[in-house]
């Protein structure tokens, strides 16, 4: 169902909080409740000459991961999970365009090891965004920067990439269709192996890999 009503056209987004919480509406981390994507979905453009790309596939408008949690905490009311909220830099906003379009898919698991035989557990799912309170903020846009598929993982249906258990470096370089400038970046990986990642404003050549 889309989410007209909870957004409204023209609404100048700033804020979104995507997180399993209590009735009481106290967040629960990780575990009990492993957040594998809460994501607020809408159609987007694609690149020059390109098709636009549907709501189905340009997934991730706002979006809450597992991997956002930040601390060692868990449990009901973890301060790890204040990382479900993600927030645009100050003074600049989405704005929503087509309420009609926008959607939200969510997948949490219960990872307990015996859930089967575990105590009840009941939770909500908390969807909230906060809006600018006048129109004096900057419009911004999200530019999804996917990785090339894998040469390790061609057929992969998740297009996933190998992650060894020894230390590795992937690597590839490409040119951006416009030009702009990056004011924040959300990584989006659900890999416990994953170490990090660098965007370089560089070729290659500079960094010394093969073209």
């Amino acid at each position: 169902h889309s989410l007209r009503g909870l957004l409204n056209d023209g609404d100048r987004v700033v804020s979104f909080v995507g997180a399993p919480v209590t009735e009481a509406g106290t967040r629960i981390g990780f575990p009990p409740l492993h957040v594998h994507h809460v994501h607020v979905r809408k159609p987007e453009r694609s690149g020059a000459m390109q098709p636009p790309v549907g709501r189905e596939r340009a997934s991730h408008w706002f979006e809450t991961h597992g991997d956002y949690s930040r601390g060692d905490d868990f449990g009901v009311g973890a301060r790890s999970a204040a990382g479900y909220a993600t927030r645009l830099p100050e003074g600049h906003c989405y704005v929503v365009t087509s309420a009609e379009q926008i959607d939200l898919n969510a997948e949490v698991n219960d990872v307990r090891v015996d859930a089967s035989g575990a105590s009840e557990l009941s939770y909500y799912l908390e969807a909230a965004f906060t809006l600018a309170p006048d129109a004096d903020c900057k419009p911004v846009s999200k530019f999804w920067l996917r990785r090339p598929r894998s040469r390790e993982l061609p057929t992969d249906v998740w297009e996933r990439y190998a992650a060894p258990s020894t230390d590795s470096v992937t690597w590839w370089s490409g040119k951006m269709p416009s030009s702009g400038r990056l004011l924040h970046a959300w990584l989006h990986t659900h890999r416990s192996r994953f170490g990090g990642l660098l965007l370089l404003a560089a070729g290659p050549e500079v960094v010394n890999c093969a073209a």
